[in-house]
């Protein structure tokens, strides 16, 4: 099973930028805690 799950940055500048960050560490902390396998692929400016 692959599951792709884009989260991007809307209206907001930085505000929204360190959301985005934070949310997707969450992801990833949710995946590890199950077993899931994850990886990162990030596309423009973080």
């Amino acid at each position: 099973m692959k599951l792709t799950l884009e989260i991007r940055a809307a209206e907001g500048g930085e505000d929204a930028k360190l959301l985005v960050h934070d949310q997707a560490a969450i992801y990833q902390r949710y995946a590890a805690r199950n077993g899931i396998k994850a990886s990162v692929e990030t596309r423009g400016h973080l």
